[in-house]
């Protein structure tokens, strides 16, 4: 009953795209105890790259399960700027989480009609990555455009929740 309902609302999730809602301090700090729970690192520093926000790396045989966001370039003072980073990486910890894609294959081309739409930017990004990193970046882009509620509940399920 419980994943019919998840399913329900996951649906209803895909059916009425949002994009991202305003967010608040709450829910970062939220979503970062959650990531911070599961072991992952969550640091603030400056990034060499130029025009990263952010980035996941998670290498299991040398413990290293880390995000980062860059200070040099998110806006520290918006929680917004930052809910995006922190939102986009995290999901590259739910894929960590899952060994492999979050969100069914069926969905991909409501995903990427979203992001077309909604962000025309982050779809061009995308269609800049390899096909082995293409699946991952568009959920992880997709998911920045999620209310912060279904993030966390999508971490949660994911990171904390064992079938």
């Amino acid at each position: 009953m419980i994943k019919q309902v998840f399913a329900v609302i996951a649906g209803l999730a895909f059916a009425y795209p949002v994009p991202a809602l305003a967010t608040g301090w709450q829910d970062v700090n939220l979503l970062k105890e959650l990531v911070a729970g599961t072991g992952t690192k969550v640091l603030l520093q400056t990034c060499s790259e130029g025009g990263i926000y952010g980035y996941y790396e998670y290498n299991p045989t040398t413990d290293v399960d880390t995000i980062v966001i860059c200070s040099n370039t998110v806006d520290r003072k918006d929680p917004d700027a930052v809910w995006e980073t922190l939102a986009h990486e995290a999901t590259h910890a739910m894929q960590a989480c899952a060994g492999g894609s979050i969100i069914e294959d069926v969905f991909v081309p409501r995903m990427l009609r979203e992001l077309q739409e909604f962000t025309p930017h982050y779809y061009r990004v995308l269609n800049a990555y390899g096909s082995a990193d293409k699946r991952t970046e568009l959920e992880a882009f997709w998911m920045e455009l999620r209310h912060p509620e279904f993030v966390i509940n999508t971490f949660t399920k994911h990171c904390y929740t064992r079938d």
